[in-house]
């Protein structure tokens, strides 16, 4: 599945955008928080 989110740093971003991100996903069901979670961990800190 794929996840769009829209990033923002103002510390070295000049604008916001949006980065998008494939999630592997095993369930039939997966909720917004375990594919952010997995960004997080796997892809890059959201924070």
């Amino acid at each position: 599945m794929k996840i769009t989110v829209k990033r923002y740093d103002p510390s070295k971003d000049n604008a916001p955008y949006e980065a998008t991100y494939e999630v592997p996903h095993d369930d039939e069901y997966m909720t917004l928080l375990q594919a952010l979670v997995y960004i997080h961990e796997n892809e890059e800190p959201l924070a």
